[in-house]
């Protein structure tokens, strides 16, 4: 999960130095893979990465999916009886990361939290959405410019509410 970090916040810098923002606000777009769905904006890009089952990018922000099934996460503590305030706990100490406290979605199926981190000279923020599926723990990380906090927060907010696990 730490290297994870490192590899989103290096493709994250790499994608914002390259990138221009056009600042429109942009039509919405369904994106749907096995067992998960999202709605964003149109202009998300689907790439592999190989560290996560999905990632996401368009030119100002990112996303990474990642599924962790319960049988993977046995030897670590956390089970499917595990809940999500545990499944955070162990995340966090495993990146050593300092995430804000968790919350619950406004729609009540998840919990999420927030850091920042720098990378390549750059300070990035993160909103980790963590959802429980039939099988495993799903973190849906929404990723932008710690400078464009105050656009995106409440963007990931609401994309992150849109989220289906199966």
């Amino acid at each position: 999960m730490k290297t994870m970090q490192k590899t989103m916040s290096a493709l994250l810098a790499v994608l914002l130095l390259v990138s221009a923002v056009t600042g429109c606000k942009a039509k919405e777009k369904t994106y749907e893979e096995d067992g998960f769905s999202i709605t964003m904006s149109e202009g998300f890009t689907k790439k592999d990465l190989a560290s996560v089952t999905y990632y996401y990018e368009s030119t100002d922000s990112l996303l990474t999916v990642l599924k962790e099934e319960f049988t993977l996460l046995e030897s670590v503590g956390i089970t499917k009886d595990s809940t999500l305030d545990e499944y955070i706990a162990a995340v966090e100490a495993n990146n050593q990361t300092e995430f804000s406290a968790a919350k619950d979605g406004s729609n009540g199926n998840y919990k999420y939290f927030t850091y920042t981190n720098t990378a390549n000279g750059k300070d990035f923020f993160y909103l980790g959405a963590i959802f429980k599926g039939s099988d495993a723990f799903w973190m849906c990380t929404f990723a932008c410019e710690l400078s464009k906090q105050d656009k995106f927060e409440s963007q990931f907010l609401s994309w992150a509410d849109s989220i289906v696990i199966d």
